[in-house]
C-alpha cells in the first residue's frame, strides 16, 4: 500500500504511534472500552481516530497520571488533570492521526 506523498514517515511508525495507548492499558491490566471516531476539518475527514474509555472510580489518581506520563502529557497540564479527576467518571484516552502528525488526548466525563 502506497502512503501519500505528504507522508514522509513510515507507516509503521505510525502504527506504533497508534498503539501505546492499547499497550500501556495492557501492561497495567487496566480494562477499557474502545470507540471509533472522526474529526471534520476545512473539507478534510480525519478518520484515524479513537477513543479508549476507562472506569475512573476503579483506578486511583496516581495510576491514572502514570498512563498521562507514559503518553509525556506536559508536566504543566499533570496537576490540572490530577484535579480534575476528583469526581470524574470516566477517562478518554484519544488518538488522532491528521496527515504527518500524531496526538494523544485526554477527555474526562462527569455523570
Amino acid at each position: 500500500m502506497n502512503q501519500p506523498s505528504g507522508n514522509k514517515r513510515p507507516i509503521s511508525e505510525f502504527a506504533n504511534v497508534a498503539a501505546l495507548p492499547f499497550r500501556i492499558l495492557e501492561e497495567r491490566g487496566i480494562p477499557c472500552g474502545y470507540e471509533r471516531s472522526f474529526k471534520m476539518r476545512s473539507n478534510r475527514l480525519l478518520a484515524n481516530r479513537y477513543m479508549l474509555g476507562i472506569d475512573t472510580t476503579e483506578f486511583s489518581r496516581e495510576e491514572l497520571t502514570k498512563i498521562c506520563n507514559q503518553l509525556c502529557m506536559p508536566d504543566v497540564y499533570l496537576e490540572d488533570f490530577r484535579k480534575q479527576l476528583m469526581g470524574s467518571n470516566l477517562m478518554l484516552l484519544g488518538f488522532e492521526h491528521d496527515g504527518d502528525a500524531c496526538s494523544y488526548k485526554i477527555y474526562l466525563e462527569y455523570w
